[in-house]
């Protein structure tokens, strides 16, 4: 049965970190509503770099906009005369856009309420319980809330708007992708733009769209989180947690290199064996259990290939290296790290591993590791650390004290923070995980508390059961700090 969807009018605006509000429906169980209030800005790393490849006075063109955050991002760099075209069309997701440009104060979005296809047409959208899911269908395919929608293809648009030397496509059609490139013939004769798009359609990767790029004659690349570069996008290797890559235009790879944009592999060169023991000296900026010179020395004599693996990631850390090392050594620490877990299993080096392979984006393995030890403690097992490891992550860094459930608290985090875009997606566990956090009463899980309150928004009878017994077994003072 299918039947024609209400639009709700109830919304709610969202002031972001990245210096803008968004207006999204006021309703917990909508993933960006959930996702706005929990971390104040889009989970997606891949908004980083734009700022970077696009230049002055820059067009671009958001297929899929949504509530608009790329959109609005982009308005709001100090890009000189930037113009946007935004294209979305559910009629209750447009009208929370409207609303944002307009209360941001932003004259360069051009907002059309439309759908892009292969031509001229109407069709349905299939709209979803939150509206990144939404999808064109067709009658025939009629299911639950629907909304009857224009369509028209790039290529019209490109006779009707200003598009010429356009730099920038984000792509988010979600599934309907081929039919937007099948309607974009004469746009990609004259136009070379970067084209930013989804690989994933649900649980399925959209290899076919990535061919239909290459004939286009573009390379395909991902972006390395750690230094906000653009590097060739594996096939074989691909990041569970990859939603974005990036099609660039052949004959724009050399400017982007020239740029210090794109990460070119190089061959493996050593570094100074003291550089570990001066960072240390002069910085101290990572933690470790049991930190002390003897400590040090002693796994610099007796576990020297380890010793080097942290000295190459911790050269990786090093904003002051080149990018292309950088990259180069954070790679060599990854694969050493992995060969000495698989070769002589032992704890310092294992949990070292978490660290670099979250780095090195093999998240799996990262929550693997961790899974592992969270199981060790909690049966009770003593682990022996001998030698230095890394802190399992930043937030950890350059903490004052170092108590008995340190490791534990980093364990536990990293299963919350990995596991997923957002704690919506984990349900009850991320509330359990973040529970636990709290009641080490460290104030740096005080940064999840969004997460915690944004599960209590959802009335789920669980949460709310949890939600006491977390109550009673903290003090006052850092209860109210979480809750209030």
């Amino acid at each position: 049965m299918s039947i024609p969807f209400i639009p709700n009018q109830k919304n709610l605006s969202i002031n972001l970190s990245d210096g803008f509000s968004i207006t999204v429906p006021n309703d917990i169980t909508e993933i960006s509503t959930f996702t706005y209030l929990e971390q104040e800005t889009w989970f997606e790393n891949d908004k980083n770099i734009l700022n970077d490849i696009l230049p002055d006075n820059f067009k671009a063109v958001d297929i899929g906009a949504n509530y608009g955050f790329y959109s609005l991002f982009m308005a709001n760099l100090d890009k000189g005369n930037s113009k946007i075209f935004s294209i979305e069309p559910c009629l209750n997701t447009m009208t929370c856009f409207k609303q944002s440009i307009k209360e941001n104060n932003f004259n360069n979005i051009t907002p059309l309420q439309i759908g892009l296809s292969d031509t001229k047409s109407e069709a349905f959208l299939s709209i979803q319980e939150s509206s990144e899911l939404n999808e064109v269908v067709y009658e025939t395919q009629l299911q639950g809330q629907f909304e009857k929608i224009q369509l028209d293809s790039l290529d019209n648009l490109y006779k009707q708007y200003d598009l010429k030397g356009c730099h920038f496509i984000k792509l988010d059609a979600e599934g309907h992708e081929e039919k937007v490139l099948k309607g974009a013939k004469i746009f990609f004769e004259n136009e070379s733009p970067i084209v930013m798009f989804e690989i994933r359609h649900g649980a399925d990767y959209n290899f076919k769209l990535i061919d239909l790029f290459k004939s286009l004659n573009y390379q395909i690349f991902e972006l390395d989180y750690l230094l906000n570069k653009l590097k060739k996008f594996n096939q074989e290797k691909i990041d569970p947690l990859l939603l974005n890559v990036f099609a660039v235009p052949k004959g724009l790879i050399s400017q982007l290199k020239s740029d210090n944009l794109v990460i070119d592999f190089i061959d493996f060169q050593k570094l100074d064996s003291n550089y570990l023991n001066d960072f240390f000296l002069k910085k101290k900026s990572y933690q470790l259990l049991g930190f002390n010179t003897n400590i040090m020395e002693h796994t610099k004599v007796t576990l020297p290939k380890y010793w080097n693996a942290l000295n190459m990631f911790i050269a990786s850390q090093n904003s002051e290296i080149n990018h292309n090392f950088r990259h180069l050594y954070l790679k060599q620490s990854y694969e050493d790290l992995k060969s000495i877990a698989s070769e002589s299993p032992s704890i310092a080096p294992t949990l070292s591993l978490i660290r670099v392979a979250i780095e090195y984006r093999d998240i799996n393995l990262a929550l693997e590791l961790s899974q592992y030890f969270l199981k060790q403690i909690e049966d009770k097992q003593i682990l022996n650390v001998e030698s230095i490891f890394l802190s399992l992550d930043k937030q950890y860094e350059n903490l004052t004290e170092i108590n008995a459930k340190w490791l534990e608290e980093q364990l536990v985090y990293i299963q919350e923070t990995h596991s997923g875009y957002s704690s919506i997606f984990e349900g009850d566990a991320s509330f359990i995980r973040t529970s636990k956090l709290i009641s080490f009463q460290n104030e740096k899980a005080i940064i999840l508390r969004k997460n915690i309150l944004c599960n209590f928004g959802r009335k789920n009878p669980k949460l709310q059961k949890l939600k006491e017994n977390l109550k009673n077994n903290l003090n006052n003072h850092l209860w109210r700090k979480v809750l209030d």
